[in-house]
C-alpha cells in the first residue's frame, strides 16, 4: 500500500509542467533519441539525448539515471526537451525517463536506455542526488530492460540480445498483469529502420531479438549508430503503462567478412611462403 501510495503522489506531481511532442513513434509514447556525442575540453564526454513524447495529453517528464550498477539516483536537468549526460571516467549509465497522461485509465510513459561513457578528466562530472520519492520510482514502475549483454559498451547488428519487463512493485504487490495490444502488431514492437516489426514474449516477459545486419550503416562508418525503439504497453487494471527502450546499435565488426576471401589469400600466401623456403634450400648458400 505504501508503494501504491508513493506512486500516486509521482501521478500528481508529474501534471504540473509543459509536455513534449513529437510524432515519430505510435501514439503514447516517451522515447530517447540519441544525439551527439563530444570530448569536452576538460576531458570530459558528454552525450546530448533528446526526450521524444507522442502523447499530446502527457504531463511534466522526469529523468533518472544511475551509473556504474550504483544504487544512487541522479536527477538528468532537461533544457529544451534535451538533457545532457558527463562523464570524467569510463561511466556504465541506465537512464530513465517517466511522464503521466490522465486521463479516465490514468497512463504512465516509461522510458529506459543504456549508453557508456569514456571520459578521462581530473574534473568529475556533475552529479544531483533525486530525492526519496522519484528515486523510489525505479522500484515501482515497470520497465523494459536489457538483460544480456547489459554492460557491453558496443552493441551491434547481427548480435543476439535478451530483454525482459521488469515490473517489481505490481508482482510484489500481486497485481495481474495483462498486456495490451500495440498498434499495429500486439504484444512487443520494435521500431527498427522504420519498420516495425512484432517480437514474442515468453510467459515470464522476456524475449530475445537478434538486430539484422545493415548495409546502410556498415557504409555510415565505424562511429555511427541506428537507433532502433522497442515499445509495449501493458496495465495492472489501475494504471495503463507505456514502455518503451531505445537501443543504439553500431555496424557488426565481423558481419560483413567474407571467411572464404580470408582462407584463400591465407592459402594462398602459405603456398607462396612454402615455395619461397624450399626455392632458398636448393641454392648455395652463396648465391642467397
Amino acid at each position: 500500500m505504501k508503494k501504491i501510495l508513493t506512486l500516486s503522489v509521482f501521478l500528481a506531481l508529474c501534471l504540473v509542467s509543459v509536455p513534449l511532442y513529437a510524432t515519430s513513434l505510435d501514439a503514447g509514447f516517451l522515447y530517447f533519441k540519441f544525439l551527439d556525442m563530444k570530448k569536452e575540453k576538460n576531458g570530459q564526454v558528454s552525450q546530448a539525448i533528446e526526450l521524444i513524447c507522442t502523447d499530446p495529453a502527457a504531463g511534466a517528464v522526469n529523468v533518472l539515471y544511475q551509473e556504474d550498477q550504483n544504487p544512487t539516483v541522479f536527477w538528468a536537468p532537461v533544457t529544451n526537451g534535451v538533457v545532457t549526460l558527463f562523464a570524467h571516467r569510463p561511466s556504465r549509465i541506465r537512464l530513465f525517463a517517466f511522464a503521466v497522461n490522465q486521463t479516465a485509465l490514468p497512463k504512465t510513459l516509461v522510458a529506459h536506455t543504456n549508453l557508456v561513457l569514456f571520459g578521462k578528466s581530473s574534473t568529475p562530472a556533475p552529479r544531483g542526488v533525486a530525492d526519496d520519492l522519484h528515486a523510489n520510482l525505479l522500484t515501482l514502475l515497470p520497465t523494459i530492460e536489457l538483460v544480456s549483454p547489459e554492460l557491453y559498451y558496443w552493441h551491434q547488428t547481427g548480435q543476439p540480445l535478451e530483454f525482459r519487463i521488469q515490473s517489481p512493485a505490481l508482482v510484489s504487490t500481486d497485481l495481474s498483469l495483462q498486456l495490451l495490444a500495440v498498434r499495429p502488431v500486439p504484444q512487443m514492437a520494435i521500431l527498427e529502420n522504420h519498420v516495425i516489426r512484432s517480437l514474442k514474449l515468453t510467459p515470464s516477459l522476456e524475449f530475445f531479438h537478434t538486430p539484422p545486419h545493415d548495409e546502410h550503416l556498415r557504409k555510415a562508418g565505424a562511429t555511427a549508430i541506428r537507433q532502433d525503439i522497442l515499445y509495449t504497453s501493458m496495465t495492472d487494471k489501475t494504471m495503463e503503462y507505456a514502455l518503451t527502450y531505445t537501443l543504439a546499435l553500431h555496424r557488426s565488426r565481423h558481419g560483413f567478412d567474407n571467411p572464404v576471401a580470408g582462407v584463400l589469400v591465407c592459402g594462398s600466401s602459405l603456398v607462396l611462403f612454402t615455395g619461397l623456403i624450399l626455392k632458398k634450400r636448393r641454392t648455395p648458400w652463396w648465391k642467397i
